[in-house]
Order: structure tokens, then C-alpha cells, then sequence
């Protein structure tokens, strides 16, 4: 039986691995409930721990923190309800602080949408697109432009796994 949040947590830990893989300093691991995905850039946003149910989650934390101390890099850390509960205090130990809970929300084309204004949606494939989407991030999320240009336009120009669109 497929368990939706599990999924969505699969695809979203192999996107940031594809997102993130071009910069120079990457650092990638994907295993069964877990991604680690360290960009290198001193940017928590830009390094990741995704961390689902795995009978190995306090061992996934400890790794983490670890390397990412190591690489004095910060890092934002996404942890399931259920492996935040069973991990409180080991993330407390470990020097995780919880900051906020980011509902996981889904969305099924088949239900009320109201239109909205038409737009053209393009893949980003040169230089000039990469930038322009770049620039999008670093703004929308109040990010390092340079750091950007490693992670974000460099995986567009790679073809790394991962694609962006623009949408004017």
C-alpha cells in the first residue's frame, strides 16, 4: 500500500539531491526515509536533511549534524511528526532546535481551482533563462544571489536530474 507523505518525501529528497548536485561542494545521500543534501554553501536553505520513518533516524541525525558540523555548513532539517516525537531528545543533544511545522499539504488537480491569468511556461535552457530564475529564488527566498548561481542556475545549464521552468 503506497503511503502518500512517504512518497512525496521520496521525491522530494531525489529533487534536492538533482537541485543542489552541480554546486562544488555536495555532499548527497539518499536511503530508505532519509536525504541528506549538503550543498556546501553557507546558506541553511541550501543544505537539507529530510528525514521520514526509518528504524535508522537517530543514527540519519546524528550523521548529519555531524557532517555538517564538520563542514561548518548550517542546515535546515525537515523531520516527519512521528521521528520528531520518537527524536526529541536526541535532536535536543545533538543541537537541533525546533523552529516552526511546515504542514504537508497536497493538491489534487481535480478539485475546485479557479483559473488563473494565462501565462507561458518555458524550460530554462540557456544562460539568460538561469539567471533570470536565479534571480526569482535568491529573492523569493531572501537568498545569497552568488550561493544561487552554484546551486540553482548551475544545476539548470548541468541538466543534473533536475529541470527548471520560468512562467511569465
Amino acid at each position: 500500500m503506497s503511503d502518500e507523505p512517504s512518497d512525496l518525501q521520496a521525491l522530494a529528497g531525489r529533487a534536492v539531491i538533482a537541485q543542489f548536485g552541480a554546486a562544488p561542494g555536495f555532499v548527497g545521500r539518499i536511503e530508505p526515509g532519509a536525504t541528506l543534501a549538503l550543498s556546501g554553501e553557507p546558506c541553511a536553505d541550501l543544505n537539507m536533511l529530510l528525514l521520514g520513518p526509518t528504524p535508522r533516524a537517530q543514527n540519519v541525525l546524528e550523521e548529519a549534524v555531524a557532517l555538517a558540523s564538520a563542514r561548518k555548513l548550517p542546515m535546515v532539517a525537515f523531520v516527519a511528526p512521528q521521528v520528531a516525537a520518537q527524536s526529541r531528545e536526541a535532536a535536543l543533544w545533538l543541537g537541533l532546535a525546533q523552529v516552526g511545522a511546515a504542514p504537508l499539504m497536497v493538491f489534487h488537480p481535480d478539485g475546485p481551482v479557479a483559473p488563473g491569468k494565462p501565462c507561458e511556461v518555458a524550460r530554462v535552457e540557456d544562460e539568460a533563462a538561469a539567471r533570470v530564475a536565479g534571480d526569482l529564488v535568491a529573492s523569493a527566498f531572501s537568498l545569497p544571489r552568488d550561493a544561487i548561481a552554484r546551486t540553482v542556475d548551475a544545476c539548470a545549464l548541468e541538466r543534473a536530474g533536475a529541470e527548471e521552468f520560468l512562467a511569465t
